[in-house]
């Protein structure tokens, strides 16, 4: 289990797999199981192309970056503040979902016992949680190891505790909207990210980096695995009844014991991607920018808590329109430093991938797409 490799798929998974996965259920509830399904398979895939896309552009860059810096190098000075805008704005809107979701998480395993409120344990968490971001790579490199088998196994738990209420029916009974599956794709980009992971995935893979692209397709293979299966169960066993964060909306079928498994399982999955985006964004400000450490802690870690003491609080709509709006930007920013990278990169990758012209210029179609309705639709809710 100690090993580079694990560690990195480690990394990937722990990345990857956060708040995205609760509000999974709630869209395949209204795009319907099969359009569900087929959408997550072509998201999967994608995701995989562009994980593996940036994983060329880091292994072709002398310098440790992140994607501001990069950008940068292959894009110019433009392409380096439209990054900047769209790693803070999504890791942010990561880092403020998280938060979101682990305080509900721990009020439902705690709040019977000790009282206290949603908003408090997100404190809580956030104020152990900035810690490890400050005290850097190894510390969260270690806790997501554990986490990791932590939450495969609470994720056993969960399904051998949901099956025996599993009904194909129910599962096949919602019915498609045109808004809902569109909903659903904004959340699957949400919840396929983790480009952020990829720059740390070559540090911990430093002598051995021909295994970076077999990492990430068992990383995209497990979490593909883990969010079908999660839900599937879900909306098998509360169809239209499904809640906008998944486990709440079980409790009437599968009675309280379900929220402490979900609960773990949650604040498990949130808080492993918490930290990364958290120690992402400050080495954007540390490694880029050449900031001190603790201010490029300060500035990783504070903004998203002050728009949670705000009171911004919609999970559902805060991962679709990070996923819809930001992730789809810097997909699109991935492709073009992709290209630019075979052309300018100053060092020989451990794997080169090849992206057709027709399937990089689909890429760039989809992702505009999905863009453009997002706004739309945000500022003509009835659109969505």
């Amino acid at each position: 289990m100690n090993t580079p490799f694990f560690s990195a798929i480690a990394l990937l998974v722990g990345t990857v797999v956060g708040a995205g996965i609760f509000a999974l259920p709630g869209g395949f509830s209204r795009a319907g199981v099969v359009v569900g399904l087929l959408l997550t398979a072509v998201v999967a895939w994608f995701s995989y192309l562009l994980h593996s896309a940036y994983g060329e552009v880091v292994l072709r860059t002398r310098r440790v970056k992140q994607l501001p810096g990069l950008a940068e190098k292959y894009l110019g000075k433009a392409g380096r503040w439209v990054a900047l805008c769209t790693a803070l704005f999504g890791g942010y809107g990561a880092m403020l979902a998280y938060l979101i979701g682990i305080g509900t998480f721990l009020e439902l395993l705690f709040g019977n016992l000790f009282g206290g409120t949603a908003f408090g344990y997100g404190t809580l968490f956030f104020l152990i949680a900035s810690v490890a971001v400050l005290f850097g790579l190894h510390v969260v490199t270690v806790a997501q190891r554990y986490m990791f088998v932590l939450l495969l196994v609470v994720l056993v738990l969960f399904l051998l505790f949901g099956l025996p209420s599993f009904e194909l029916p129910t599962l096949l009974s919602v019915e498609p909207t045109f808004g809902g599956v569109m909903a659903l794709y904004g959340m699957l980009l949400f919840a396929f990210v983790g480009t952020s992971a990829l720059v740390d995935m070559e540090r911990v893979l430093a002598r051995d980096k021909g295994r970076m692209r077999p990492a990430i397709l068992v990383a995209f293979i497990v979490i593909s695995f883990v969010y079908i299966a999660f839900s599937l169960l879900v909306v098998g066993v509360s169809g239209g009844a499904t809640s906008p964060q998944a486990i709440e909306g079980l409790v009437p079928f599968l009675g309280s014991g379900i929220l402490a498994i979900g609960a773990v399982f949650g604040t498990l999955a949130m808080a492993s991607s918490f930290l990364i985006s958290g120690l992402v964004i400050r080495e954007i400000f540390e490694f880029d920018f050449k900031m001190p450490k603790v201010g490029a802690w300060a500035l990783a870690v504070a903004p998203p808590f002050l728009i949670f003491l705000l009171g911004v609080t919609d999970f559902s709509l805060v991962v679709e329109v990070v996923g819809s709006i930001v992730v789809g930007l810097t997909i699109i920013l991935i492709l073009a430093m992709h290209a630019k990278s075979k052309e300018k990169g100053d060092e020989t990758p451990a794997y080169s991938l090849t992206l057709p012209a027709w399937l990089r210029w689909m890429m760039y179609g989809v992702f505009g797409a999905g863009i453009v309705y997002q706004i739309v639709s945000l500022l003509i809710p009835s659109l969505a």
